[in-house]
């Protein structure tokens, strides 16, 4: 049986994909006025293609407990790179247009990035974006939750199961402040890649809201 050859771009490409957890989830922090330091609040994730009819096509998606109101000064995105080294901070403010519509729905948040402030940040739409999915019995679901140590952080998946009340858990999740379960992404794999099917939204308890509950009809376009 032959190999397929690859070129070098393609298997770069194909293991991006693979590493979409590394590479497409970010902390997100936000400076407080008197608080020392810049913590932890939560996770996020970019999410392309959501809304089709949008003339945005990436978005970060979190959940109201880390974005409460449309005033994006002083939050920051960390992103990691492939040998889990950390990006530099991207000011969220910066990379979003204040005439574009952040979506919030069922205390999901959907903010539009506007390509043209990401010039100089472009490899962030590139291979870091996830693929919108839909989460079907049978199929394993993970909750990537981000770690925070010091001033970096990991992210590490937990797995979300269903019991017969139709209620979640993270059995093998050990409650600490340093993990954020804030807007963690509920990811599955599809033909062995991961796409997003959902999103926590509390840090007390395991609540997901998952993408195919939501009433998307009432975005609009933009």
């Amino acid at each position: 049986m032959f190999k397929v050859w690859q070129t070098r771009t393609q298997r770069n490409k194909q293991e991006k994909a693979k590493e979409k957890c590394k590479l497409g989830i970010c902390a997100i922090k936000k400076q407080i006025t008197g608080r020392q330091g810049t913590p932890i609040i939560g996770a996020g994730c970019l999410v392309k293609d959501f809304f089709p009819e949008f003339e945005r096509k990436h978005h970060l998606v979190t959940c109201a407990a880390v974005i409460n109101s449309d005033n994006l000064e002083g939050y920051f995105l960390y992103f990691q790179k492939l040998d889990l080294s950390d990006k530099k901070g991207v000011q969220l403010a910066s990379v979003v247009n204040k005439a574009d519509k952040i979506f919030r729905t069922s205390d999901v948040v959907f903010i539009p990035l506007d390509p043209g402030k990401l010039k100089s940040r472009s490899g962030l739409l590139n291979d870091r974006p996830f693929r919108k999915g839909i989460q079907h019995k049978g199929f394993k679901l993970y909750c990537q939750v981000v770690e925070e140590y010091g001033t970096s952080h990991v992210v590490r998946p937990f797995q979300l199961l269903e019991n017969e009340n139709e209620e979640y858990s993270l059995p093998e999740f050990p409650p600490d402040s340093y993990r954020k379960l804030l807007g963690a992404p509920i990811t599955t794999d599809l033909d062995g890649e991961p796409v997003v099917v959902g999103v926590l939204t509390s840090g007390n308890k395991v609540s997901p809201i998952f993408f195919s509950q939501l009433d998307i009809a009432s975005s609009g376009r933009k």
